[in-house]
């Protein structure tokens, strides 16, 4: 069952582009991402923090149509955020690191979770020191793919968002 926050239908109604709309207008706690690259021009992700809930909108005839829509744990929150604010980049694991275990990345966060997983490779605890972040993705991309994403790791650099696609079979017709 889709639950739909109503106060951003009403206020997206009436917009020639969805993805042109001013967030400082929605009020605190959503976020609008475009993702040109992975969406129709369009279309929409409507992040509302407050809820937990991030809606796949796309414009039919004037009026927004909602086309999926997820809810996210707080804790997967921390994981999803960043991917949507760094895309068409890659979502560097120091970044993540920060946003999953401070609720926040900025740029002081950011460095010591650098030098934290700096520390962590040259010790050989990488993998018991991103674990509970790589658990909380796992869960979070079974929700994005409702949306019509999925995250890519890049080995021990960072994580990137994608277009999901059904996997094809690796030997066809074996």
């Amino acid at each position: 069952m889709l639950i739909m926050n109503t106060k951003i239908l009403k206020r997206l109604r009436g917009r020639h582009h969805i993805y042109a709309y001013e967030v400082e207008a929605a009020g605190p706690g959503v976020s609008y991402f475009p993702l040109e690259a992975l969406l129709p021009a369009s279309d929409v992700l409507v992040l509302d923090t407050g809820l937990g809930i991030l809606s796949y909108l796309s414009q039919e005839q004037n009026s927004p149509l909602l086309l999926s829509q997820a809810q996210f744990s707080p804790k997967e929150l921390t994981v999803i955020q960043p991917l949507l604010e760094w895309y068409p980049r890659f979502c560097p694991d120091e970044v993540m690191w920060a946003s999953f275990n401070r609720g926040r990345a900025t740029p002081d966060l950011v460095n010591s979770a650098r030098e934290r997983l700096r520390e962590a490779k040259r010790a050989g605890i990488w993998d018991y020191e991103m674990r509970p972040l790589r658990n909380i993705l796992s869960r979070a991309r079974f929700k994005l793919r409702e949306l019509r994403l999925d995250v890519r790791s890049i080995l021990e650099t960072g994580y990137l968002l994608i277009s999901f696609s059904t996997p094809k079979p690796l030997l066809e017709g074996v």
